[in-house]
């Protein structure tokens, strides 16, 4: 793929035009960190400035916009309550931080495109509503109005795309020793090379050949590379098995819905770690189902806006 010259000359052209801004304008900007809402999660731009609290229980920040991209990582998932193990990102301005706003970015940083163009790119890739990627929230979306399609859509290829983000960089963590925070970065833009639409992911040679791609981006050895493959059939099965499952999901309730993807993201992280462990994927499912007791937050939290500072 295209990296290296080019993807650098974007990010330090950037940074030079947001240096030269007045970065103490004192203007801010409030939204939320998703996986479910992710709290105690670190949101920051590339220069440095940093939200005054980590997210909320809410997945609500509140930072300066100094016109730079969105950073986030940390904290924990309110509704599974694991540790979120990578790096969002979002362009600058964005009210929403989650795994598509990630790829938004990536379009931007990789291929150079401006932020219109990125977002259409992203939105024809994994086959979108008509929403605008980088201020819609599919959670506050169901809470609105449980029967939305477009929320139920949006929500679901959110967490195809973070099912595999989120597996890649276990799965190379767990058999090749990688930085599962650089994996993950990569995987973002391994996926944009990848995956042209979302059909691409519901075959195990996407799975694979994300896999594969990212663990030579990481510098994954080549002897390490041959341990992995022997494990590499059987976890993209089992992905695709993952993904089909919150495809599916979109056909129930919003209850429901949320209740699946969050335990299909944990399941596929289990794969990643065990893929011969993990025997029906959908029985996996529903059994960590049971144990996901939040699901639609009040609708409350949205009258009064996101809030700073982690509960407790």
């Amino acid at each position: 793929m295209t990296r290296g010259v080019f993807s650098g000359l974007v990010v330090v052209g950037m940074l030079f035009f947001t240096g030269c801004s007045d970065k103490s304008s004192n203007k801010m900007i409030s939204g939320r960190v998703i996986d479910h809402y992710i709290q105690g999660a670190s949101v920051y731009t590339p220069s440095g400035v940093k939200a005054n609290k980590p997210t909320d229980e809410w997945g609500a920040f509140t930072i300066e916009e100094t016109g730079e991209p969105l950073i986030a990582e940390g904290g924990k998932d309110i509704a599974t309550k694991e540790e979120f193990i990578g790096k969002l990102k979002a362009p600058a301005g964005s009210k929403i931080i989650n795994s598509l706003t990630n790829e938004v970015q990536a379009a931007i940083e990789e291929k150079g495109k401006s932020l219109g163009d990125a977002k259409k790119y992203i939105k024809s890739k994994f086959d979108l509503p008509n929403i605008d990627i980088t201020s819609y929230d599919p959670i506050e979306g169901l809470v609105n109005n449980p029967n939305s399609q477009d929320a139920k859509d949006t929500l679901a290829r959110q967490a195809q795309v973070q099912a595999v983000l989120n597996a890649t960089a276990k799965a190379l963590k767990e058999h090749a020793n990688a930085d599962p925070k650089k994996a993950f970065e990569e995987a973002s833009v391994v996926i944009l090379e990848t995956i042209n639409s979302p059909k691409d992911v519901e075959k195990p040679e996407t799975i694979e050949k994300i896999l594969e791609s990212t663990a030579k981006e990481v510098g994954v050895k080549k002897e390490v590379m041959n341990t992995l493959a022997t494990k590499a059939d059987d976890f993209a099965v089992k992905m695709v098995d993952v993904i089909k499952v919150i495809e599916d999901a979109k056909d129930e309730d919003a209850e429901k819905l949320v209740k699946t993807v969050e335990a299909a993201v944990k399941v596929a992280e289990k794969v990643a770690e065990e893929p011969e462990k993990v025997q029906d994927v959908k029985v996996e499912v529903n059994s960590i189902e049971k144990n996901i007791t939040v699901t639609l937050p009040p609708k409350d939290i949205y009258e009064e806006g996101p809030t700073t500072g982690a509960e407790g």
